[in-house]
């Protein structure tokens, strides 16, 4: 049993929900979410006012990622008329300090990325490319710190076993280092890469049979459930979704696990003539 000192108890952390939505005639806003007060049990909370606005082309959220612990990069392809500047570059947006950096660009501009943060790296998979960015130089860790010719850029990897368009769903494991991604089509299968080898190791990625994680896009590993959780759409809809689980697999597994869904289905509609476009777990 744990003893606290007169009437001392430790407050508990708060905890923030950062959203970037695409709801700004001229780009996206950044909305903080206090996740610790205001939740009556119904888990709905008013929109709070913008603390941040990016100015880039609209309706390209897949090109916003969330890396390096508080850290928003804005990756939006350039103007081709700036496509040529050496000094271009991406915004990054610090939630915790409150300030604006630049990072680097990929090269070329990527095209319909998918971007996954693993280990404090951030990894892009987009058509024709699979990219590794590290923390920048003020995040260093003490082994970057002693390689005097570390640049702040963008690093290729082996080019995946698939094509980019037939990815249908990827998850990080618990071991917090491999990524699973699952593609359709006629040759549907499950691939694994182990972010912790480097490529002077020759990491490649690994097959694991002819089967499909359930999810449709992005799944999270819940350490309370020992599972992965996300969202997968009806079969045979494209506007309704439910919320489904998936045991988490070992690394030499062949097959998938035992997949559980709610009974109850996400709402398709606002109202009675307003669709919904689309649905994110967080």
């Amino acid at each position: 049993m744990l003893g606290w000192k007169g009437n001392y108890f430790p407050k508990e952390k708060r905890r923030h929900l950062y959203l970037v939505l695409d709801d700004w005639s001229r780009g996206y806003s950044i909305r903080k979410i206090d996740l610790s007060v205001g939740n009556d049990g119904d888990g709905e909370h008013s929109m709070p006012p913008a603390i941040f606005s990016f100015e880039a082309p609209r309706a390209g959220p897949k090109y916003f990622a969330g890396a390096f612990d508080s850290k928003i990069l804005a990756m939006q392809p350039v103007d081709p008329q700036f496509s040529f500047n050496p000094m271009a570059g991406i915004p990054i947006y610090d939630v915790r300090m409150r300030s604006l950096m630049v990072g680097p660009r990929q090269r070329p501009d990527p095209v319909d990325p998918i971007y996954i943060p693993v280990g404090g790296r951030l990894f892009a998979l987009s058509v024709g490319s699979f990219q590794l960015l590290y923390p920048s130089p003020d995040d260093e860790s003490d082994d970057q710190e002693e390689e005097e010719d570390f640049v702040w850029g963008w690093h290729a990897l082996p080019n995946p076993p698939f094509q980019h368009e037939h990815v249908t769903s990827y998850a990080v494991h618990r071991d917090r280092r491999t990524i699973f991604v699952s593609i359709g089509g006629e040759s549907s299968a499950t691939f694994s890469f182990d972010t912790a080898e480097s490529v002077r190791d020759g990491c490649m990625w690994k097959n694991h049979g002819q089967w499909q994680l359930p999810f449709s896009g992005r799944a999270y590993f819940i350490a309370e459930l020992d599972a992965w959780v996300g969202l997968s759409r009806k079969p045979g809809t494209t506007t309704s979704w439910r919320i489904c689980s998936m045991d988490v697999i070992s690394d030499d597994c062949e097959n998938g696990q035992a997949v559980k869904y709610t009974r109850e289905e996400l709402a398709t509609t606002v109202s009675d003539h307003e669709l919904v476009t689309g649905v994110t777990l967080v």
